[in-house]
């Protein structure tokens, strides 16, 4: 059996992820060590490193199953990217980051810009740009129009968490979504 397959493997890298998430509820995320998080573990630093380079991979590794997971629920409730910029998505998504809040609040904070960058990326690539390809919209004006939404959503999803999600994940999408043009061919005007 290969290791990563291992049961115990398995147990001890979600209690990695788990003390993170704990841990980050207290502090900020670059405060915390990997001596701090090995001891709350009870793990040896060796078994810590077996299963991640530092503690921002543990944050990727947590980001990539959360991933995985919205894209699974989307999957299993629409059809190829339809209607991705519905309120029905949206509302999925913002779901989601209640659901997942500890992870979210530390995920989408000011110093952890990169990894923010790096998931926009595969959501343009995986979804939004084939989008834009059937629309024929052009290449670079889908760049624009992607980065100006996501930056406005990504302060919408801050200023939301960091004020204790007052609102519901239903009026957030209504928020979210006012924004957004009223119909598909005006979505991207040049």
């Amino acid at each position: 059996m290969n290791k990563k397959e291992n049961s115990g493997y398995q147990k001890t890298h979600q209690r990695i992820q788990d003390i993170l998430l704990t841990l980050i509820e207290k502090k900020p995320l670059k405060a915390i060590t990997v001596n701090e998080l090995c001891q709350i573990a009870q793990i040896n630093r060796s078994t810590f490193y077996a299963h991640y380079t530092d503690i921002y991979a543990v944050m990727e590794n947590k980001c990539e199953k959360l991933e995985s997971d919205l894209i699974t629920e989307y999957n299993s409730r629409y059809v190829n990217g339809t209607d991705i910029l519905s309120n029905d998505y949206i509302i999925l998504f913002v779901t989601h980051v209640k659901e997942n809040l500890i992870f979210y609040k530390a995920y989408l904070s000011e110093y952890n810009n990169n990894a923010l960058h790096q998931s926009m990326i595969l959501l343009y690539k995986e979804i939004m740009q084939p989008i834009f390809l059937r629309m024929d919209v052009p290449e670079r004006t889908g760049i624009y129009y992607f980065n100006f939404f996501t930056a406005g959503v990504i302060t919408i999803l801050r200023t939301w968490i960091n004020d204790g999600c007052i609102e519901s994940p239903a009026e957030i999408s209504e928020i979210i979504t006012s924004i957004l043009p009223q119909s598909p061919e005006k979505l991207l005007v040049v």
